[in-house]
């Protein structure tokens, strides 16, 4: 027991070292310089480990921080402001509110912590003169999250384990019914606004085929071959999605996740509805709340957009694993039948 004491503290102590069991942080300096990954380590007793140090002198360089949250994968954005800035800066915090990580402001006056006369607890510690602000929270977080992977990795694993021989059925029927891959893919926009291709069946004519989703499918639509037809109306197109739930740009349950160029009414979906990035600070899903709500098919009405948004946020704010496995169980007979799906 004392020899495998020993070796598991040593492999903590080594994980720790490379960044394993702590918050990837990106620290921002806002009108000032960044704070350096030994100051947050200190703050946080070893719990965050910052990736990158970035200085921000434009309130409209926020923007950028999506990239950077995406690529590095991080976990908590530390902005550092000027107490006379923090004000401007969270009445444009809502720039951030479409990322997963944890977005938490810290004001500070160098001058405050000198003419203090004395200093007590109110609540939690107020230490030097810097104060803390969670401006944004993680939708899931913690354990929560790394129960959802679970989720969708042991629900893939087992969908594509019992239904391979479909999916080979399926697959030569398409070959059979005209000519192309048979699998299509299409760049969709994925958790923070990242990019990702998502799979599905081949439905349409290859000729035909609308990688960037100028034109959105409709009913009776000449593009869709016959056996595409049937794929869509079943949803059975949708079953290679399972495999980007393995590779991790999808989730089984989440806001399922629009092509680039998707317009309604001529419009973009981020011009029509102010909160539409809130999307995406989530994995996209299979399916949702809003697709056991019938809210499915053609986007060709702002209205139909607006509910399919909400339905979206409200999956967002009230996530559980109860909530999942509820719209698993929902969606199951939309497979034999959606008058939405075609």
């Amino acid at each position: 027991m004392v020899t495998v004491r020993l070796a598991m503290q040593a492999h903590v102590r080594h994980s720790v070292k490379n960044g394993a069991f702590v918050n990837k942080s990106l620290s921002v300096g806002m009108f000032c310089e960044p704070l350096h990954g030994q100051e947050l380590a200190h703050e946080t007793q070893g719990q965050t480990h910052v990736v990158r140090r970035l200085r921000l002198d434009d309130l409209n360089e926020l923007m950028t921080l999506s990239g950077e949250v995406s690529f590095a994968e991080i976990d908590q954005v530390h902005i550092l402001t000027p107490w006379q800035h923090a004000p401007l800066v969270m009445n444009n915090v809502n720039l951030l509110r479409h990322l997963s990580a944890e977005v938490i402001v810290l004001a500070f006056d160098p001058q405050v912590g000198q003419n203090l006369a004395s200093r007590q607890e109110f609540g939690r510690s107020l230490q030097s003169s810097r104060i803390s602000i969670c401006a944004v929270e993680p939708p899931i977080s913690g354990w929560n999250l790394w129960l959802k992977r679970k989720e969708d990795i042991a629900i893939a694993a087992v969908v594509l384990t019992l239904l391979l021989p479909l999916l080979l059925a399926v697959a030569l029927m398409i070959k059979y019914d005209s000519e192309g891959p048979v699998f299509f893919r299409q760049r969709r926009v994925g958790l923070n606004g990242s990019i990702f291709e998502i799979l599905k069946f081949r439905t349409m004519y290859m000729h035909q085929t609308d990688p960037d989703a100028t034109r959105q499918t409709g009913k009776g639509d000449p593009r869709v071959t016959r056996i595409g037809r049937f794929l869509r109306r079943t949803s059975l197109d949708e079953l290679p999605q399972f495999i980007n739930v393995l590779q991790g740009t999808m989730s089984i349950v989440g806001p399922r996740p629009h092509a680039l160029q998707t317009k309604t009414e001529g419009k973009s979906l981020e011009e029509l509805v102010e909160h539409y990035a809130a999307r995406h600070r989530v994995k996209p899903g299979i399916t949702g709340l809003a697709q056991v709500h019938g809210l499915r098919g053609e986007l060709d009405k702002v209205e139909k957009l607006r509910r399919r948004v909400d339905y979206d946020i409200e999956y967002i704010d009230k996530w559980s694993i109860w909530l999942d496995l509820k719209i698993i169980l929902k969606t199951l007979p939309l497979v034999f039948y959606d008058k939405s799906a075609y």
